[in-house]
Formats: structure tokens, C-alpha cells, sequence
């Protein structure tokens, strides 16, 4: 006994709908995209401008090359800092910190320094390489 098979009916416009299945899926990749790489996002100062900051505004953190954080000649732990910068970018919400790094700091020291920045949500950043001597 034969079974009975019948053709499948494909509706006339299937290739406007395969056409507009590919665009949907190229625009969810590119969406996805942009998502992904927000990442941490640094205002950068325009060239050859210069920004004033009040004395009171501004928090000096010096790290050495053992990756130890100094503020105002004072050792801290990342904690420690994070607490105190904390509280003072409640209190100053223009406040500036700058971290002063020795050539000698490892990379991932630093690092971690700006991730603790991103999650305090300091908005004014500005790190720079120590002189050597």
C-alpha cells in the first residue's frame, strides 16, 4: 500500500519573506554589538585646553611600585580609598582625582585603580606616569 504524499504550496513571496528574515537578523547582530562594547567611556580633555580645579577639589593618590595607594603621604588599601573617595565625591560631586603611577607599578594595579573609579562613578580622572629620579 502506497502512502499518499502531497506537495507543499510555498506562498509566491517567500523570497521577500527570507529577505526580511536576513535584515531582522543582521539588525539584532549590530544591536547586540553596540550593547557589548559600551565599556567604561573617559571624557577626554580637547587639545591644548586647560581646566581649572579649586585645591579642595582635588585628591592626589600616588601609587608606588609595589601597587600602594598614598593619600596624603598616608598608605591605604583600595578599600580604604574607595571609602574615603567615596564619601568625598558625595560631599564634592566636582571633585578630581589624579593618580600619579611609578614606572615600576604593574599594569594590573593600575587597572583595578580605574575600575574602582568607574564603580564610585568619579567623573573627573586623570592618571600620569611618575618622573623617574
Amino acid at each position: 500500500m502506497r502512502l499518499r504524499t502531497r506537495k507543499r504550496q510555498v506562498p509566491g513571496d517567500s523570497g521577500a519573506m527570507s529577505d526580511l528574515a536576513f535584515l531582522l537578523i543582521i539588525y539584532f547582530m549590530v544591536i547586540a554589538g553596540f550593547q557589548l562594547n559600551q565599556g567604561f567611556l573617559l571624557g577626554l580633555p580637547e587639545r591644548g585646553s586647560t581646566t581649572w580645579i579649586q585645591q579642595d577639589d582635588l585628591a592626589v593618590v600616588q601609587m608606588d611600585h609595589r601597587g600602594t595607594l598614598w593619600l596624603r603621604g598616608e598608605a591605604h588599601t583600595s578599600e580604604q580609598l574607595g571609602r574615603m573617595i567615596g564619601s568625598a565625591v558625595a560631599r564634592r560631586p566636582n571633585l578630581t582625582v589624579q593618580l600619579q603611577i611609578s614606572p615600576e607599578a604593574e599594569y594590573q594595579h593600575v587597572v583595578d585603580f580605574i575600575a574602582l573609579m568607574h564603580r564610585l562613578q568619579v567623573d573627573n580622572f586623570s592618571f600620569r606616569l611618575q618622573e623617574q629620579g
